[in-house]
């Protein structure tokens, strides 16, 4: 699989309860040199993006959590800075991906499972497409 456009060390903040899928997530995306956080609680996540917002350039998380709802995160997390691109995953049906794209904060939805070179393309256009906007 080629490598386009430089992930120039970006940092992915994954999140999503399952051990197995953040661990997972990680593995891809440092594959492709993107520096990775990975968070199981929605709850610490949002704390760590309060703190380092400047720094994170890309929300990669799950839509279904305890105690906090991917999308719930995604809407708390551009409220404090509206510059971040946000990927919603979810293991739902296709009709529920086209309604989380209505939401003007959300950069794109994945389906579980997906193949990596889905992940990496969705990961490079919306961070192509926030740089574009927020330019």
């Amino acid at each position: 699989m080629k490598k386009e456009l430089s992930s120039q060390k970006r940092r992915i903040l994954i999140v999503d309860d399952e051990s197995a899928i953040v661990g997972l997530l990680n593995d891809i995306l440092r594959a492709f040199e993107y520096a990775t956080i990975g968070i199981q609680d929605p709850l610490k996540a949002l704390e760590l993006f309060k703190k380092e917002h400047d720094s994170i350039d890309l929300v990669l998380t799950d839509l279904t959590m305890p105690n906090l709802s991917g999308l719930k995160l995604a809407r708390l997390m551009n409220q404090i800075k509206k510059s971040t691109p946000i990927v919603i995953l979810t293991g739902d049906s296709e009709t529920l991906a086209e309604e989380l794209l209505q939401e003007d904060f959300i950069s794109g939805v994945l389906n579980k499972p997906m193949m990596a070179g889905e992940l990496i393309e969705t990961i490079q256009h919306a961070i192509c497409q926030t740089e574009l906007e927020f330019a």
